[in-house]
């Protein structure tokens, strides 16, 4: 199945998927097909980050954040990701894919997906994320006000907060 196509069934699914609130954690059924392969027959690092799109894609449609977001002229982005693999995602095998909020900042979501066989983690990444609107990125307390929602953001760990500093690093050395 091609990308558009995982995309597409995602969209249509997440209409019969029971809506979710912005804090609980999404879970969708995934399956790795021979096309998004790599030459070691397992899944491709840039496939695997694909399907996360659609596990935050899906979470946004079922809050009912998207369709708002959209009506305003913000658009999703992505401002940078950390992955660890665990192990393969091999063909044919079914995994559930599970998506959730950790926290915000003044500027960034920070959201986690893990890629889960018969419980075991298999693949877990870590994305700075958020919406962009003309003016620039949406700070999350906007978004928070959007959706009705009045909550401190939830304490950071100490390794979100290292790699914040290490992102910051990055940015001053380009």
């Amino acid at each position: 199945m091609s990308l558009l196509g995982r995309l597409l069934l995602s969209l249509i699914a997440a209409l019969w998927r029971p809506a979710v609130n912005m804090m609980e954690r999404s879970f969708i059924p995934i399956r790795i097909w021979p096309h998004d392969l790599d030459l070691n027959l397992h899944a491709n690092n840039g496939r695997i980050l694909t399907i996360a799109d659609v596990g935050r894609l899906d979470m946004a449609l079922r809050t009912g954040l998207i369709v708002k977001c959209f009506k305003r002229g913000w658009k999703p982005v992505v401002a940078s990701t950390t992955v660890r693999y665990r192990k393969s995602l091999l063909p044919f095998r079914r995994y559930e894919l599970q998506s959730r909020i950790l926290t915000w900042d003044e500027k960034w979501v920070y959201f986690e997906h893990r890629f889960v066989r018969h419980g075991e983690v298999a693949v877990i990444i870590y994305v700075r994320g958020g919406f962009v609107s003309p003016q620039g990125v949406v700070p999350p307390e906007k978004i928070n006000a959007l959706m009705g929602m009045d909550m401190k953001a939830p304490e950071q760990p100490e390794w979100l907060k290292q790699w914040q500093a290490a992102e910051q690093g990055m940015r001053e050395a380009a």
